[in-house]
């Protein structure tokens, strides 16, 4: 059923617009007498994009040429912040790579013939009506008039940085780097680019990534769409501390007795199988949901009831009975949040699908307004990022793949939890580009409606801004072109260093052998893509690097944060001066301000003064 819509999706979308990343990019890579924009060493070319762009279409619209424009920018009369943000942009955008300037109005303005228009304008758009998904938009031409259409201001907002990236190269490559090609002329061939994202949430939640505004240039989720209620909230709920001592029924029955307070180091959790304990969680629902709707709000919340963010589980022989009978330690929880559910038909809930609780149950269905968040995260461990799910040859790998393919066969409403970094070790470095498309095309086979990407969020990571730039632009379209993608940031964002910088993250992948874990240690990789030959050749390729760009100070810096990563794995396996390392280590963290290794900060650069 999953890989029906998956099929009819795409020939949907591909008969629309060559796919959803079918942009002006993609057309020109594919068109056979135009200049290739990636040469043979996987270098991208500004001028080759430039003369393509310049080049003569049947029935094209000139944008701008010798630094002159004859469109304007119109935009809704009375919009939204978020919207006149966006238009500002654009304008600034255009004028910053054309050299012509742009005139803004709003749809009060008497119509003129070439017009660039924003959203749901007073402008007639003959196929507005195509436009259902609040995060979608169209890119058509009708005349001489362009649409940047949504029904939406997110939808406007995300069609406004699609179009600068797509159509003219534009890229959004970190909180404080814009990168504007310059361009003479721009002949764009008629349009008719419907783009529906693949899916409904695309959260990446790093360091990166925590400014709204370059979110909103990522075409990330917006509080516009659905909410989850966080998670591990069942306590919240039902606390020990009220209820225990008159009714210690209510929670975990662990090594014998029922508990509150943690058990072989870890959590306790609710009794779920217990009814009191769902009429309690039922009525703490309506109270909140009551109190949400009196507040005014009117985004969609998916209310959580999920187990705690331990190991432990509910061992009574209530329990026991319903996790033998439906195949998996997610029965009880399960069944509780689907009475729930069915109480309250209107709203909406979630629960996780989480360490014990990841694997799917045989014969106990969702009901249809409960959300399941599946983690890569099981009591098996986490997942193995050296390859995509199901083929990096590993047991937890294919452990994944057959909880989210089985996951996938009983619902719809599955919100992934993705995670992509080392959380142990931040800084060290983590190659694990190569599993990232393969992983979201996956979750798009599954159906899956949302995925939160969470790479270093507490501090910087190795790569995170590529990386997050990547993954917004996989969530987007698993099925974009991925080298191409990578090779372009990497030549705009390190110039002349790109190729010496290429070589090192190719490197890292060809020597990395075995499972790549998000809880790494340093030690675990000495033998592969770690060992000391290894990082040596990539500390040489660097230098090589620093030689290249002839003291640019914008990728001096860029290249340091990349020395850093470096310099911590030399420090961590006692690889060459160690107190050299330590001193270079130390500089470059107050550099960059890097306070913490790791995620729960037990590893702080303080201690290492």
């Amino acid at each position: 059923m999953k890989r029906l819509k998956r099929a009819v999706v795409l020939v949907l979308v591909f008969a629309i617009a060559l796919g959803a990343f079918a942009s002006l990019i993609q057309v020109i890579r594919h068109h056979s007498d135009l200049l290739p924009l990636i040469d043979e060493n996987g270098n991208y070319s500004e001028e080759a994009f430039a003369a393509n762009l310049a080049s003569y279409k049947r029935g094209g619209l000139t944008l701008f040429e010798n630094m002159g424009s004859e469109y304007v920018i119109i935009y809704p009369q009375g919009a939204q912040e978020t919207l006149t943000g966006a238009v500002e942009d654009l304008a600034t955008a255009l004028t910053t790579v054309s050299g012509a300037a742009f005139e803004v109005y709003d749809d009060s303005r008497a119509p003129a013939d070439k017009e660039i228009c924003v959203g749901a304008t007073n402008r007639v758009f003959s196929k507005a009506e195509e436009i259902t998904d609040s995060a979608a938009y169209y890119l058509a031409s009708e005349g001489a008039r362009i649409f940047i259409y949504a029904n939406s201001v997110y939808g406007a907002s995300n069609g406004v940085y699609g179009f600068l990236e797509d159509y003219l190269g534009v890229m959004y490559m970190d909180q404080t780097y814009t990168y504007y090609p310059r361009l003479d002329k721009a002949v764009l061939s008629p349009l008719d680019d419907l783009q529906v994202p693949a899916f409904e949430v695309r959260d990446v939640y790093t360091r990166q990534t925590d400014n709204a505004k370059y979110r909103r240039q990522l075409r990330l989720t917006s509080n516009e769409v659905f909410s989850a209620d966080g998670c591990h909230k069942s306590f919240y709920y039902i606390s020990p501390e009220e209820y225990f001592d008159e009714h210690p029924e209510y929670f975990a029955l662990l090594g014998g007795q029922r508990r509150v307070e943690d058990y072989m180091f870890q959590k306790s959790q609710l009794c779920w199988s217990n009814p009191e304990v769902i009429d309690l969680l039922a009525e703490g629902a309506e109270r909140r949901i009551q109190s949400y709707e009196e507040s005014g709000e009117t985004r969609t919340i998916y209310w959580d009831f999920s187990q705690m963010d331990s190991m432990n589980r509910c061992q009574c022989s209530e329990c026991k009975a319903l996790e033998a009978q439906y195949g998996s330690p997610i029965a009880p929880i399960l069944l509780a949040v689907n009475e729930i559910a069915r109480r309250y038909p209107d709203y909406h809930f979630s629960t996780l699908a989480y360490h014990y609780g990841s694997v799917p149950p045989v014969g106990l269905i969702p009901e249809d307004n409960v959300l399941i968040k599946y983690c890569f995260m099981s009591e098996f461990g986490a997942n193995d990022l050296s390859a995509p799910i199901g083929q990096a040859g590993s047991e937890i790998s294919q452990k994944h793949y057959d909880e989210i393919t089985g996951w996938g066969e009983l619902t719809d409403n599955i919100y992934v939890w993705d995670y992509v970094t080392n959380y142990f070790n931040y800084l060290l470095p983590f190659p694990c580009f190569q599993s990232l498309q393969g992983n979201y095309q996956l979750l798009q086979e599954c159906g899956v409606r949302g995925v939160f990407s969470l790479g270093a969020y507490t501090e910087r990571g190795s790569s995170d801004c590529m990386k997050a730039y990547l993954i917004s632009k996989l969530l987007w379209n698993p099925d974009a072109d991925f080298d191409f993608l990578m090779n372009k940031y990497l030549t705009i964002y390190y110039g002349a260093a790109a190729p010496y910088v290429r070589q090192i993250y190719a490197l890292q992948r060809q020597y990395l052998s075995g499972i790549l874990w998000v809880y790494d240690f340093p030690l675990t990789h000495k033998q592969d893509y770690l060992s000391q030959s290894a990082v040596e050749q990539y500390t040489d390729l660097l230098d090589d690097a620093f030689a290249a760009i002839q003291n640019d100070e914008a990728i001096t810096k860029r290249l340091r944060y990349e020395q850093l990563s470096l310099t911590y794995a030399e420090y961590k396996l006692g690889y060459g001066d160690t107190a050299q390392n330590l001193a270079l280590l130390l500089t470059l963290c107050d550099e960059f301000g890097i306070r913490r290794f790791n995620e729960i900060g037990t590893d702080l650069v303080n201690d290492y003064r």
